[in-house]
């Protein structure tokens, strides 16, 4: 929600006057301001059906100049809401190869796609992808309007996390769900192969780190963004995704290699970074590309953190994945969508 919030607080800086709606499937805390949130009591089987329909309903109440919505699969409501009001895509990632993991989502997902995702592709008003080789996709080759790239942001916190005191130093590596391209299987060679390191999981609940049980990987469980703040502060270290070869992509704008390089802890990722692309410092460095070769990737491991402990990442290599900075292309897109919006509309 941070994320949500300085985005917004840029939007309305550059004369914009964004609101955001989510939906909650039991938020914990209070909303940002200018942050809406629709209540989703619907059964898993069912969720992208009739969420997609809420949001529908909500935008139609809004009536706004311009919509922006962060791109899953192509929907029947996508394309109605495009062919209303000029709507903006948001793109993470190849949807005609990733799904939904659930079966019955996975099912809606195909037969939604197959029947409207190339009447939205041509309806929409522009696009931002979050990496340039998404971007340039055949994929999207249909897509309408002005485009984008801009890969993700977060705040940068004004100084970066203090260096913890550990007796031996913290590998970290987080997930936020079970997927093939996070490796934990991995996680678990590389706390194999050094063992005179501590190599930790964090994950929202254990059921996701199920891959590690029995390892030499330690599991912290944080359900909560606050309790998950409290343990990578205790890494000395943290690793960026360590298998997006699996997903057939080699540059990623993951928000979790973010989140480290922001607070400071020194990161060492395995693929390329749309935005870290070419930094090669003490403290944040890719591995060389290849084949995963526990043998090749331990000694690198090794390497960085023996070079990486006790220090942080310096600002000016923090400051490259600030969401301020991101968020003024955004706003100079959506302008170039609508160039004149209306002061009193949310967007």
């Amino acid at each position: 929600m941070s994320r949500a919030q300085a985005q917004l607080r840029v939007f309305r800086d550059s004369g914009i006057d964004a609101s955001a709606v989510c939906v909650d499937r039991g938020l914990r805390g209070a909303l940002p301001s200018h942050v809406d949130s629709i209540r989703s009591n619907a059964p898993r089987s069912l969720r992208s059906f009739s969420e997609s329909r809420m949001l529908e309903n909500y935008v139609r109440r809004a009536n706004p100049d311009v919509v922006v919505v962060r791109y899953g699969f192509a929907t029947a409501w996508l394309r109605r809401v495009a062919r209303k009001v000029p709507l903006i895509l948001e793109v993470h990632a190849d949807d005609t190869r990733e799904r939904p993991t659930s079966r019955a989502a996975r099912t809606y997902a195909t037969l939604s796609s197959r029947a409207f995702r190339r009447g939205l592709l041509r309806s929409t008003a522009g696009a931002m992808f979050v990496t340039r080789a998404i971007a340039e996709l055949p994929a999207f080759a249909e897509l309408r309007g002005p485009r984008a790239v801009i890969p993700n942001g977060i705040e940068v916190p004004a100084v970066p996390l203090p260096v913890p005191a550990n007796a031996r130093p913290v590998i970290g590596y987080s997930v936020g769900f079970d997927a093939p391209w996070q490796g934990l299987d991995r996680l678990a060679e590389l706390a194999d192969a050094l063992p005179e390191f501590d190599f930790q999981l964090v994950v929202p609940s254990r059921e996701m780190a199920a891959a590690v049980e029995g390892t030499a990987v330690q599991i912290a469980i944080a359900p909560t963004s606050a309790e998950y703040r409290s343990l990578v502060a205790g890494f000395d270290v943290a690793l960026g995704t360590l298998a997006l070869d699996r997903k057939g992509i080699d540059v990623a704008s993951a928000l979790k290699v973010r989140e480290s390089v922001s607070l400071g802890i020194p990161t060492l990722l395995f693929s390329r970074d749309e935005d870290l692309d070419g930094v090669d410092h003490p403290t944040l460095r890719t591995v060389a590309r290849g084949p995963w070769e526990p043998d090749r990737i331990a000694p690198a491991v090794r390497v960085f953190v023996e070079s990486a402990k006790g220090a942080r990442i310096p600002d000016e290599l923090r400051n490259l994945v600030d969401i301020r900075a991101k968020a003024e292309k955004y706003a100079l897109l959506i302008k170039s969508v609508v160039p004149r919006l209306r002061s009193s509309r949310p967007e």
